[in-house]
């Protein structure tokens, strides 16, 4: 029998404890499991984490929650945590003392603070001081550590600024404290030895990352995003000397480089995956996991685990490469939402033995996805595209598409949804598709402000004949009215939003005719030529050269109109329903993003049970968007608690009321309680993440919503030289005439379908 190592029995005995622990679940490879994770489509899951900091026995992160700041200790890598409310401690002298950070040295944690003196420029940091954190019975307290004071006179200096010092990524190098904060002319990275106090700034130009090295050094890393390349040095806090350590190509994403010290290997993240870089030089980097997040921190721990962590997310990986799971799912996501990246770790609870690995593809018009498909290519299980995009609808003509019925949550998923969407997700009565997000683009009012000016909803244009009517008219509405403006866009945005919004109603309207049609018609060029010659002048919608910064010269008003709203549910501003004739029911396009299975993938089971988690995981505005169940109303997340504080001060201020003499403190409660009463008025009939009236709103123009399943203008956009790039941005903005744009957009497309693109 083969004698167990001294090494394999703590590896297996520690496996052995991250895998049966019963707060968090274990993952794909041995070990791997999720600590902590703030949802990002969840708005019931608000939270956030600022650092992690290694301690004795365990660590401690410094996290945000819907009651505030707080510290979370684990006392080891498989327990539950223990909260510590923060309790500041108040100087000697009786200035006010404010916490910068925290960090962790010789596996004790301290906090960075900052002594605060009053003058009559304002307040200023009179010191800096490290204190130790004490975590007992619920409290962080901060005590003396005994440490000198830092000097931080030159730090100030280096600011510019000594009303602000705001450090991030606190870590200790040796016995150096290091961080970057903001200076006169950019980030700078600062240090303090914390046996001495002694200050020090660290010149190393620009860069991307900064972590903690080799004793007395830091790895920064200097990425070149456009070449994709990222190179990664050690400097010494000592004398500031550079040494070159690795490059790394084929960069996306932030590495968060962590170095093991022991092994002499650097670790980082990129594109889903987890790397270990031998720094002697007898390797190359090699994939030893897979890692749903890109990190903005990592500590080496025993036996070859990782503890990683960003703003949402705590988690261990092995990285043993042996460890990996035996299936690995692939998914190449052009969108932007997160939902698929959220989603994992939803199939990490379910299924512990599948590794899901997320790679972004910020190209979301044109991909080589169908030619990956006509060469029947498996190394991705899942893909995400635009509905509406030229090569999804080339996957749909071709049938490069999974049926998806054979998942019974994925199918009652879909049976859930409005008919506009289900209907859009079946071909030949199979589930090609199962949705990621919702969106669009139409006109929006805001229909306070329309009743503070005096409008009624009889009023409304329900054409866009009748809009730019309705438009001629609102100068002398808005006139000597306060606060309120038609628009706080500049007058070229206005004209090439609304024109497109045009356009892509009027695309869908001729659509459904089912007939052959030019953009170039009368009604168009009749709608455009009166979008360009509209007054803006009196209208107030100023051209671009009249804003400074991107903003408005001159006193905020609140917008009447706004020229990008979304037609879906959860908005501040409400569509307008505007259609080409009065007979006929207006179309409002939604746009649609799906995930689909790649049909050559060899483990299609596994992906349709991801994309069946991936309802779930959608944000909330998506799921009340496309399901026909959820039509509940939603409070907010902290309303429950902001009705509590209003309601305690509401009553602390009546009972002040009561034992108040006549004069300015009775008036002033007086004027309290009002206030209160105010507040806890819009707390009750205003404060909604969903409100009734949304979902009537929404309720009432299901009939007009229409999936977009073509965007002409994904083959004008995609198909441009470089003189028309230079020029698109005119032509759409009123730059030509209304005729000659709607030509050249009809070129653009006929020629494009005569070469069968």
């Amino acid at each position: 029998m083969k004698k167990l190592s001294i090494k394999n029995i703590i590896l297996w005995t520690m496996t052995l404890i991250l895998c049966v622990t019963a707060c968090a679940t274990a993952f794909a490879s041995a070990g791997d499991r999720t600590l902590k994770h703030y949802s990002s489509t969840d708005s019931t899951n608000q939270g956030g984490i600022n650092n992690v900091y290694k301690i004795s026995s365990g660590f401690c992160a410094d996290v945000w929650e819907s009651g505030g700041s707080a510290l979370l200790r684990f006392a080891d890598y498989q327990s539950e945590p223990e909260k510590y409310i923060l309790q500041e401690n108040a100087a000697e002298d009786g200035q006010p003392e404010e916490t910068c950070g925290y960090f962790s040295w010789n596996d004790e944690l301290y906090a960075l603070t900052a002594q605060w003196e009053d003058s009559e420029e304002g307040g200023s940091i009179s010191s800096l001081a490290v204190k130790h954190v004490r975590l007992d019975n619920g409290q962080a307290v901060l005590e003396d550590s005994g440490l000198p004071e830092l000097d931080c006179a030159m730090l100030l200096e280096d600011t510019g600024d000594t009303g602000s010092f705001y450090p991030q990524k606190l870590f200790t190098s040796g016995d150096l404290l290091a961080g970057i904060t903001y200076g006169m002319n950019g980030t700078i990275v600062f240090s303090f030895d914390l046996k001495t106090g002694d200050y020090k700034c660290l010149e190393i130009g620009e860069f991307s990352e900064i972590g903690p090295g080799p004793e007395g050094s830091v790895l920064v890393n200097k990425a070149d995003w456009t070449a994709k390349e990222a190179v990664i040095f050690r400097v010494s806090l000592e004398d500031q000397s550079e040494e070159q350590v690795a490059v790394i190509t084929d960069v996306i994403n932030y590495l968060n480089p962590c170095y093991d010290a022991e092994k002499n290997i650097l670790y980082y993240t990129d594109d889903g995956e987890l790397w270990a870089l031998p720094l002697d030089g007898t390797a190359q980097a090699e994939v030893v996991n897979d890692c749903p997040i890109n990190g903005s921190g990592a500590i080496c721990l025993p036996d070859g685990f990782l503890l990683l962590w960003d703003y949402s997310t705590i988690l261990i990986r092995n990285t043993d490469p042996a460890q990996r799971a035996g299936v690995t799912l692939r998914i190449r996501d052009t969108s932007y939402n997160g939902v698929m990246s959220e989603t994992v770790f939803a199939m990490n609870n379910k299924r512990g033995d599948i590794a899901v690995i997320v790679q972004p593809d910020w190209d979301q018009l044109h991909t080589d996805i169908p030619k990956a498909m006509l060469n029947q290519e498996a190394d991705t299980d899942i893909y995400v595209l635009q509905y509406e995009s030229n090569d999804f609808r080339a996957i749909r003509t071709r049938g490069y598409t999974e049926d998806l019925s054979g998942n019974a949550q994925i199918t009652a998923g879909i049976d859930r949804m409005y008919p506009f969407i289900r209907d859009a997700l079946k071909q030949d009565g199979k589930i090609i598709a199962v949705p990621v997000e919702v969106s669009g683009q139409t006109i929006g009012i805001n229909p306070d402000m329309w009743k503070k000016v005096g409008g009624t909803e009889e009023e409304l244009p329900k054409t866009w004949g009748q809009f730019f009517d309705w438009m001629e008219t609102l100068p002398d509405r808005l006139a000597g009215q306060e606060g309120v403006c038609v628009c706080d866009d500049s007058r070229e945005a206005f004209i090439s939003n609304v024109t497109i919004t045009i356009l892509y109603e009027y695309q869908v309207w001729m659509d459904g005719k089912g007939e052959d049609y030019l953009f170039n018609s009368p009604v168009m060029n009749e709608l455009l030529t009166r979008l360009k010659n509209l007054d803006y002048d009196a209208l107030g919608i100023k051209d671009r050269d009249s804003y400074e910064d991107g903003y408005m010269v001159g006193e905020y008003k609140e917008p009447l109109l706004n020229i990008y709203t979304d037609p879906g549910l959860m908005n501040y501003y409400q569509p307008m329903l505007l259609g080409f004739a009065e007979d006929e029911t207006p179309i409002q396009p939604v746009q649609m993003c799906v995930a689909f299975v790649n049909p050559y993938s060899e483990h299609k089971e596994e992906a349709a049970e991801f994309l069946s988690l991936a309802l779930d995981s959608l944000y909330s505005r998506t799921q009340y968007s496309i399901f026909t169940d959820k039509t509940e109303p939603v409070r907010p997340v902290y309303h429950e608690e902001n009705l509590k504080r209003e309601q305690e001060r509401l009553e602390a201020a009546e009972e002040a009321l009561e034992k108040a003499e006549d004069g300015e403190q009775r008036a002033a409660l007086e004027e309290e309680l009002n206030d209160c009463k105010e507040i806890l008025k819009y707390l009750e009939e205003d404060d909604w993440a969903v409100s009734p009236k949304a979902i009537e709103d929404y309720q009432k123009r299901l009939p007009s919503l229409k999936v977009l399943d073509y965007l002409f203008l994904y083959d004008v956009a995609g198909n441009l030289d470089e003189e028309e790039q230079a020029t698109i941005e005119n032509r759409f903005s009123g730059g030509t005439d209304s005729g000659e744009l709607l030509d050249w957009i009809d070129q653009k497309v006929q020629m494009i379908r005569m070469e069968g693109n």
